[in-house]
């Protein structure tokens, strides 16, 4: 017999039995579903924990915020000499990046009529000899929300702000910032042209190009020329080179939600960034620079700065307690999960194997009388137990093919706490969450196989009239 007819026999006796094939499928879809589940919660939770800790999840930095004198340069004083000594530890980058907030409203003089920040409406960009003017159409979502707004009520929330950073040296983000961003986003924030920058270069978003309605074919083509931007008349940067394209995503990064205003969860709108001389810093009206190296190793980096108790750095970044209480709260986490993964597992395999063994039980025995048919008209053993075989392997597919998105939604519920807990997603991709539930799938089919192999073998080894005789018994 070939296959595709022990298949139309397996799905002729599925449709002819459905009611105990459903009750064996909804066995097999909930152990599925459940082990795929916890499995990659545990993957999830455990992969936070070394994430965190190796920077990509969050950012660790020694910090420090550096002054500026009248004449746009840092203030050579201890905080500085400490900051550049952090390079030379093997757990810290060797970036020394060094930002600042240009004070746009200090420059124009206006603090009575704009406040805090400049409306995109105000700016144009002016590129390739033509002026694109500034759009305000509300959109701005670069915030971390803990409470919904509404749109229309809460309009100052999705202002289009028009800002930008002083970077006072060649880089912006520092090694952990681009791993972070490609850990969540994947990729680099550069679109185009590259990061590092000389004084006079900038880099700018795709999101404020799209503000300022330059048409997105010609973003590669602006790499390397050169832009001035005004607002409301007044000119701020002029023949600025443009080196970089950035990834909008990249101002939704945690370093983003602690600029000046320490612990803000609202970024400040900025998406330009200038690489500031001197002279440049000071017409910005930069007054303080924020200072950062990465902590690439953070198990590293607290054994190396245990020994180096003369060094002022001392685990600085360990000050930020939000930062160590996440730690904490991670490790607390995976200790639990891995401690509850091994009872949860054992109870899902006695459970699994208690119910499968009744339910197969009861499904090969209700058919004890087709089983001797198919004997009787000439199947073979071999051939019975593989339309058995098969039987099993429609429902499993069917199973599985309902459990992932089941499994998916119940994630999404589990990440949604852990998020709230610990400010962390136990999201995994696509790709590890299919691997994770094909293993399952396959887990989960070999079980069952191996519990209906002897019962099939035990029932395969009566006579065909038995068989009979015994159905009609029932």
């Amino acid at each position: 017999m070939n296959l595709i007819n022990m298949f139309k026999i397996a799905w002729k006796n599925l449709k002819r039995r459905r009611k105990a094939a459903l009750s064996l499928g909804c066995g097999v879809l909930i152990i599925t579903m459940l082990v795929t589940v916890w499995a990659v919660f545990h993957d999830g939770i455990n992969r936070i924990y070394d994430d965190v800790l190796s920077g990509k999840k969050a950012s660790f930095v020694i910090e420090r915020y550096l002054e500026v004198d009248e004449n746009g340069e840092i203030v050579l004083e201890e905080n500085y000499r400490a900051i550049r000594r952090a390079v030379k530890y093997d757990a810290c980058g060797d970036r020394l990046v060094c930002c600042a907030e240009c004070k746009l409203v200090d420059v124009l003089d206006r603090q009575e009529d704009l406040s805090f920040f400049v409306n995109m409406e105000l700016a144009t960009m002016i590129a390739d000899g033509a002026e694109y003017h500034g759009i305000n159409d509300f959109s701005y979502e670069f915030r971390k929300r803990d409470e919904a707004l509404d749109r229309e009520a809460d309009k100052h929330y999705f202002t289009v702000r028009f800002g930008m950073y002083a970077a006072l040296g060649e880089y912006f983000l520092t090694e952990n910032d681009l791993t972070e961003f490609e850990y969540k986003f994947g990729g680099s924030p550069v679109l185009y042209g590259k990061e590092a920058m000389e004084p006079g270069d900038i880099l700018i978003s795709d999101y404020y190009l799209e503000k300022f309605g330059y048409p997105k074919e010609k973003y590669a083509d602006l790499i390397g020329k050169t832009v001035t931007f005004c607002v409301d008349g007044v000119t701020i940067l002029e023949n600025v080179r443009v080196t970089g394209i950035l990834d909008s995503r990249l101002f939704k990064l945690n370093y983003f939600y602690t600029d000046a205003t320490r612990g803000s969860k609202y970024d400040n709108g900025k998406q330009i960034v200038v690489c500031c001389d001197p002279s440049m810093a000071q017409k910005l009206k930069v007054s303080e620079v924020r200072a950062r190296v990465a902590v690439v190793d953070y198990e590293k980096a607290r054994k190396e700065f245990s020994n180096a108790e003369e060094d002022t750095l001392l685990l600085s970044y360990e000050s930020d307690s939000y930062t160590m209480e996440r730690v904490i709260m991670i490790n607390s986490a995976k200790l639990i999960v891995d401690r509850v993964f091994v009872v949860f597992a054992a109870m899902i395999a006695f459970v699994a194997v208690m119910h499968l063994i009744a339910t197969l039980r009861k499904y090969l025995g209700d058919r004890t009388a087709y089983t001797g048919m198919l004997r009787a008209i000439g199947m073979r053993k071999g051939e019975v137990l593989l339309v058995s075989y098969v039987e099993l392997l429609i429902i499993t597919v069917v199973c599985v093919i309902i459990s992932v998105p089941a499994a998916a939604g119940l994630l999404k519920v589990f990440s949604g706490i852990m998020f709230k807990v610990v400010a962390a997603s136990t999201t995994v991709s696509s790709g590890t969450f299919v691997a994770i539930a094909f293993m399952v799938a396959i887990a989960v089919s070999l079980f069952v196989y191996l519990v209906e192999y002897p019962m099939l073998r035990h029932i395969l080894g009566k006579q065909p009239a038995l068989l009979m005789q015994e159905d009609e018994s029932r």
